[in-house]
């Protein structure tokens, strides 16, 4: 076994997210031949068995077995103890095939040059097409009964076109996958998942099936646990898109053939960068020259190791070891949108030295790390020939924000050039500006120098950029207000509520305050879109003021004013009704009617034949042998302060209706 894998026994094993698995060291040829199956779904790293059948074909006749196996119930979800069955054959070639209770199956498939379990699981990392009698490894028993493979791997892939994978939770933990976990698979320009996956504290692994054909990129989300320093943990919820990368920009793409096949090792990691002891880091290669692409690859003594087995090391490169969240710099300045591992070098990066940072991951995402590459050598130019003529654009406008800035490119040769635009703020790529020779100046360009960089390829040309002189500094926009009125203004009136009416304001959206204001001084308080005059304001002329504000404009306001002053609030009322027998001795009541305000104070003043009965001033009143053979009402009176009656007086009557005469 090469020395990279033998410290990481029991982490690669575990971190294989599916297949097979046996006794972690090398076995000799031998004479029987040990199978082990393990079954690639979300039973993985639990104690699943499954009724195995090991059926054998001869190595040139897959019509029928000329054996078949009862290997009993075999454990077959925990890739260290998967349970191994020992067959024993005379002389002959054969195929091995592992069927299961279920009806799924897989074919006995030897990858490496040597009898090694951990190595046979890194050969199971990334994508392998369904398997088939073709695809498995002929295995020779000789006349003394010897086979020449002494142990072989079955994986076993219930789901057909399926991805399998699941979430590190941190720690260096091999078997700590995330119980919160999920799993999304979009296809690549959709903006909703076709197939999602959720883990559980007794099924933490992730698997999707039945994907048709087609391109995907996958989301994992998880929880994560964090220690800030000197603080309480606490759980926070993360996202990532396969591999390592922060947004969708950094996804790969995941792709099921026409033909079919099986994703293993699609992994989220919720704490990239861990330090689990392994030596893993990324350099660029290739020639830093305008025009020719420079790619990251993997190095490190886990990759530059003389030992690897030479059948293994080309599939690690290739399908293992993931690279993701690059992000270009080309004298420390972003390239922006390149975040894969390639990069077409651009004229813009010319003279300057090339720099990535980047995540990477290998053990089918259980290890990680990130960093920044080295330097290249100054990026040279292109060895195509030249354009023949290169213009440098212009830039029209008034450098404000919310103005428009239009560029004129000029004309190029030869003819047929593609030519692309990138916005500048101070000398940086604009994140988001349009490919296109207007620029809308937002905020944050409020004080920048605007610029734009216009870039021409054409095949076998050189590619050339030629960046325009700056405009600006860029000055604050202006807001278009509108004129505000007043809803209710025409007649205002203590107690009936304004409303604020801002009108359009532009550019939109315009945040807008309000202040209410009587007799020009701002009135406590009153900062709504809506004031209902008080007492206080009786007589007075209220006004509102609109203040518009957006970030990168100059603040702005209007005033308006109510067309008179305010005037005494109305009060209204209903006739009161007794209540009662009129008889001596029992009580008579009073319902006071409606009024409004409904604060408003109410007096209540008993009548004998019309004139006030002295000291009858409650709600209540008991007739006396002085009221016998006299009709009783009762008169209400209310007030409150800022209102009026119709006539202008301060208070408003009402008196009931005459009683029956009081009775004896």
């Amino acid at each position: 076994m090469p020395r990279f894998a033998r410290p990481l026994l029991v982490g690669v094993a575990a971190a294989a997210l599916v297949v097979a698995v046996g006794t972690p060291a090398a076995a000799a040829p031998g004479p029987v031949l040990q199978v082990r199956v393990v079954v690639g779904d979300e039973q993985l790293f639990t104690d699943a068995r499954h009724q195995v059948a090991i059926d054998v074909y001869a190595a040139d006749d897959p019509s029928t077995p000329v054996q078949t196996f009862d290997a009993g119930e075999l454990r077959t979800g925990d890739p260290l103890s998967a349970d191994g069955f020992s067959i024993d054959l005379p002389e002959g070639d054969y195929k091995v095939q592992a069927v299961l209770d279920d009806g799924s199956s897989g074919w006995l498939v030897d990858r490496t040059n040597e009898d090694d379990v951990i190595l046979e699981e890194l050969m199971h990392s990334g994508f392998r097409a369904a398997e088939s009698f073709a695809d498995a490894t002929v295995v020779h028993f000789d006349a003394t009964g010897d086979s020449d493979l002494a142990q072989g791997l079955v994986a076993v892939h219930p789901e057909p076109n399926s991805i399998l994978g699941g979430v590190y939770d941190g720690g260096g933990d091999v078997f700590g996958l995330d119980a919160d976990a999920r799993m999304e698979v979009y296809p690549v320009g959709a903006d909703l998942p076709v197939a999602i996956a959720e883990a559980d504290e007794d099924a933490r692994a992730l698997l999707v099936g039945g994907l048709a054909p087609g391109d995907y990129q996958v989301r994992f989300t998880g929880t994560r646990t964090t220690t800030p320093e000197g603080g309480d943990p606490f759980d926070e919820p993360m996202e990532q898109w396969w591999p390592l990368g922060p947004s969708r920009a950094d996804a790969q793409t995941v792709t099921i053939p026409q033909g079919g096949g099986h994703w293993t090792g699609i992994t989220g990691n919720l704490d990239v960068g861990a330090d689990v002891g392994i030596d893993l880091l990324a350099e660029i290669t290739g020639n830093p020259a305008v025009d020719d692409v420079v790619r990251l690859e993997p190095t490190g003594s886990f990759i530059d190791n003389p030992d690897l087995d030479p059948a293994v090391e080309p599939w690690i490169l290739e399908h293992d070891v993931q690279i993701g969240a690059v992000d270009w710099f080309a004298d420390g300045v972003p390239i922006v949108g390149r975040h894969g591992r390639e990069l077409h070098v651009p004229p813009s990066a010319e003279g300057a030295v090339l720099t990535a940072e980047y995540a990477i991951s290998a053990i089918m995402g259980w290890a990680t790390s990130v960093g920044t590459t080295a330097p290249t050598a100054p990026v040279g130019p292109s060895t195509s020939r030249p354009m023949t003529t290169a213009p440098v654009s212009t830039l029209a406008g008034t450098p404000a924000v919310g103005q428009k800035l239009t560029a004129t490119l000029g004309t190029w040769s030869p003819g047929g050039t593609t030519r692309t635009r990138e916005w500048l703020r101070d000398g940086v790529p604009i994140p988001d500006a349009p490919d296109a020779n207007t620029y809308l100046l937002t905020a944050d360009d409020l004080g920048a120098e605007i610029s734009v960089r216009v870039t021409a390829a054409k095949p076998g040309w050189a590619t050339t950029a030629r960046t325009s002189d700056p405009l600006g500094p860029v000055d604050a926009g202006e807001l278009v207000p509108a004129t505000p009125r007043i809803a209710g203004g025409a007649a205002p009136r203590v107690g009936t509520a304004l409303s604020a009416n801002p009108g359009t304001w532009k550019p939109a959206p315009v945040d807008l305050s309000y202040r209410w204001l009587r007799d020009g001084a701002p009135i406590d308080g009153a900062t709504g879109a809506a004031y209902t005059p008080t007492e206080t304001d009786l007589g007075a002329l209220l006004s509102l003021e609109v203040s518009g504000a957006k970030a990168g404009f100059e603040s702005d306001s209007r005033t308006v004013a109510a067309a008179e002053p305010t005037a005494a609030g109305r009060l209204t009322g209903t006739k009161p009704a007794i209540l009662g027998t009129p008889k001596v001795g029992q009580s008579l009541s009073i319902d006071p009617g409606a009024w409004m305000p409904a604060a408003s104070q109410l007096e209540i003043q008993w009548l004998r034949a019309g004139a006030p009965i002295p000291g009858a001033t409650g709600a209540t009143y008991t007739p006396t042998a002085l009221d016998v053979g006299k009709a009783l009402k009762a008169t209400v009176t209310s007030s409150y302060p800022g209102y009026a009656a119709a006539d202008g007086s301060q208070t408003l009557e009402k008196t009931s209706a005459a009683t029956a005469k009081v009775l004896p």
